[in-house]
Formats: C-alpha cells, structure tokens, sequence
C-alpha cells in the first residue's frame, strides 16, 4: 500500500511489507515474488 509495491500483499496477508519492495512493484499487482 504505502509501499506501492503491489497490493498483492493485502489480498495475501502471510506476505511481510518488507518482501513487498522493488521486486513486488517489479512484478506488479498480483504476481507474488515470493511464490
């Protein structure tokens, strides 16, 4: 959110905002870097 990382995170939960950095707004919404 604040991030602006994706939103992915929100839908998620178990995701930590810190996973959510340049790779998840790399990514975009709803792609999980993570996964």
């Amino acid at each position: 959110m604040n991030n602006g990382g994706g939103g992915h995170v929100r839908s998620r939960g178990p995701v930590p905002a810190a996973a959510e950095g340049p790779r998840a707004r790399d990514r975009g919404p709803g792609n999980e870097p993570n996964r």
